[in-house]
């Protein structure tokens, strides 16, 4: 598991949400329980992935209709840090109201 040099107030849901699931969950099933866009909860996944904070497995019920459904969970050993960082993060910013650039007057 590697670290997370990214934390942000949607990571901290998604990490969150993730984490106090005891079976894996459907992405969409996870944008709406967290209240964020799916363009902003799958490359957040991807990532948590690739580090290897989650895993994901592809559905194989054939019976359901629609696009196949891809479940994600968190690895045992992220549970603990993402919990931490949760509580760490509780009262992290949604976004700053600077733009970035802009300028400063005195």
């Amino acid at each position: 598991m590697k670290p997370l040099v990214r934390v942000t107030k949607p990571t901290i849901a998604i990490l969150e949400a993730i984490a106090n699931h005891d079976q894996p969950i459907w992405g969409l099933a996870l944008s709406k329980q967290v209240g964020l866009a799916t363009g902003t909860v799958y490359p957040i996944l991807e990532r948590l992935t690739e580090l290897g904070w989650v895993v994901s497995h592809w559905d194989t019920d054939q019976t359901i209709k629609g696009p196949r459904r891809k479940f994600y969970s968190m690895t045992s050993e992220a549970r603990e840090a993402a919990l931490a960082l949760v509580k760490a993060n509780a009262n992290l910013p949604t976004r700053s109201t600077r733009k970035i650039g802009a300028q400063q007057h005195a």
